[in-house]
């Protein structure tokens, strides 16, 4: 008698993977073009099919946390869908970061993930989980293909679930899709041809408001006087958006907040709400307590602006999402409105005027404006710190750089300083875990060649450091690491008494060595650890002709005063 894994070994043929060959044929009609491949056994399959389409730009990267944000970089760079595959058992677990962080930023990943077939699920057998619905609710669908499509049913429906995935992973709300794919042994076994799968298209779902929809947003719009409009992270340049946003800013009863993850930027904007609002005495946040606030964009950086909002909470607040997501941010939403922000914006110029009456915007704007004077004569007194160095890095970035800032501080630093126009801002503020900024980062510049660079703190590079285990680094890389010897943000933002006494268990203190490090990956290593060095290398260091990485010494207790004084010295 044969043994059991010959007989199953046997039964196997050739039309059994007819599904397996025609997804990347599905893929690439349905407007696929970047696919992530991470090497493993179980996902053979799905690797010899990809690979046999000379039409896909293919990505090897073996660490599959790193290769979630990966593909998420291309993606934001590209605004299309991208492909990611794995194999089975924990390695589909090392990619659910990613997923988190596309699913609250709406981009669009088709994660495929090889599987053992149902009957080895609990046997023992090796890499063996529970995949199926794996992601729960960060994935937008998840369903698992047949494992034998032999039968011309079962073809046809593997066929279809790949089709009906990408489409809502690229329909809005778009979000990232999990097609879960049992496969059994043999795994390296030549694949059967493309069968011409059916593509079923799907017309562009548009959202639009009815006439007596907009009357009604004019009236709301028309009888308040003191109007703030929200902007969050939008993660490409709208120009249109921001040209309406401009003339609505013109307006004496209209605010507008937009943090430089909008990619918005007019003087007019309050850019800095944080820093803005921590200079505000009460008596003038009461006076800046909106009737009308307008959210468009994901989700703000700024803790102080959602406590502000939910303590000074509007009469009316409408949200402006054609995802139709109902974020309510500042607990007080009464409209969910889904349709572009442009329409609506474009409409309310159209059919309403200024409150000349109302002088809310104005005073706020020169309110601003002697907050960033005082922030100005404040740096220029400061010694060689993280807030310095961030201060020179923005300021002498060139146009059209793309500029990844890390979570943690390096995006709260970023927020202290005017939003640049000719620059291009990225956050992973989606869950805004640290866990892969590099990667991100990385990942984007595989598909463009415009400068990209990096703002991160060393425990941030150090946790994402296989960002760098590939050979896809691009001279365009640039990475400025803050090595202030660990976390600061803890004694940096405002938190209870009771955490000073156990600090130690929140900061994290590291000695590592980034310059061996670096060199390790076969990066370029710079080291700065006071102004003159900064401002002597840095242009040059932006120039490399290879992936480099700068590292930027401080001291974390002067860290740590100078951000608190800060605080103290703008206050009105």
């Amino acid at each position: 008698m044969l043994p059991l894994s010959s007989t199953m070994t046997m039964k196997v043929n050739n039309d059994n993977r007819r599904g397996i060959s025609n997804i990347p044929h599905i893929c690439k009609e349905l407007g696929i073009a970047h696919v992530v491949l991470c090497p493993g056994s179980r996902n053979a399959p799905l690797i010899l099919a990809f690979t046999r389409h000379k039409e896909f730009n293919l990505y090897s990267i073996v660490d599959e946390r790193s290769a979630g944000y990966f593909a998420l970089g291309i993606s934001l760079a590209c605004q299309q869908p991208v492909a990611l595959v794995c194999t089975s058992g924990t390695a589909v677990l090392n990619l659910a970061p990613a997923i988190a962080e596309a699913y609250y930023q709406n981009i669009p990943l088709i994660v495929f993930t090889a599987d053992r077939p149902v009957e080895l699920i609990d046997q023992g057998d090796g890499q063996t989980i529970h995949q199926r619905d794996v992601f729960g609710r960060h994935v937008k669908f998840s369903t698992e293909l047949p494992v034998d499509t032999s039968l011309e049913a079962d073809l046809w429906l593997s066929d279809r679930l790949v089709v009906q995935a990408i489409i809502n992973a690229t329909e809005y709300p778009k979000a990232p899709v999990h097609i879960n794919v049992p496969l059994r042994e043999p795994l390296y076994t030549p694949l059967p041809p493309v069968s011409n799968p059916k593509i079923i298209r799907t017309s562009r779902h548009i959202n639009t408001l009815e006439q007596n929809e907009f009357e009604t947003l004019i009236q709301i719009w028309n009888r308040s006087h003191q109007k703030m409009i929200v902007a969050g992270g939008i993660p490409y340049k709208n120009t249109i958006l921001n040209d309406l946003l401009i003339q609505l800013a013109q307006r004496s009863d209209t605010l507008v907040i937009a943090e430089n993850l909008s990619n918005l930027y007019h003087p007019k904007f309050i850019y800095d709400p944080e820093k803005f609002l921590a200079a505000l005495p009460t008596a003038e946040k009461t006076k800046l307590q909106p009737d009308l606030l307008i959210s468009i964009g994901n989700s703000i950086v700024s803790k102080r602006l959602k406590l502000f909002l939910r303590e000074y909470r509007p009469t009316e607040h409408w949200l402006i999402d054609e995802n139709c997501s109902f974020v309510d941010t500042y607990m007080s939403l009464t409209r969910n409105i889904p349709s572009r922000p442009e329409t609506i914006f474009q409409s309310l110029i159209s059919n309403s005027v200024d409150r000349s009456d109302s002088t809310y915007a104005n005073y706020f704007v020169d309110l601003h404006q002697t907050i960033q004077d005082r922030m100005r004569q404040f740096i220029d007194t400061l010694p060689f710190c993280d807030l310095t160095a961030v201060h020179y890095i923005l300021s002498q970035l060139e146009a059209d750089t793309h500029l990844h800032l890390a979570n943690s501080m390096p995006v709260r630093y970023a927020q202290l300083f005017a939003t640049r126009p000719h620059i291009r801002y990225f956050s992973n503020r989606g869950t805004s875990g640290i866990d892969g900024c590099t990667s991100t980062c990385v990942g984007m510049t595989t598909v463009i060649d415009k400068p990209t660079v990096l703002i991160t703190g060393d425990l941030a590079f150090l946790y994402d450091s296989n960002a760098l285990w590939n050979k896809y680094l691009k001279p365009n890389l640039k990475i400025i690491v803050l090595n202030n010897g660990g976390g600061n943000i803890f004694q940096m933002i405002d938190t209870s008494p009771e955490i000073e006494p156990v600090l130690q268990y929140f900061t994290t203190p590291q000695s590592v060595q980034i310059k061996p490090l670096t060199e390790a990956y076969g990066l370029q290593y710079v080291y700065v650890d006071n102004f003159k060095q900064l401002s002597t290398i840095f242009e040059s260091f932006l120039h490399l002709s290879a992936p480099a990485v700068m590292e930027i010494k401080t001291d974390p207790n002067i860290n740590v005063q100078v951000y608190k004084q800060l605080l103290k010295n703008i206050q009105l």
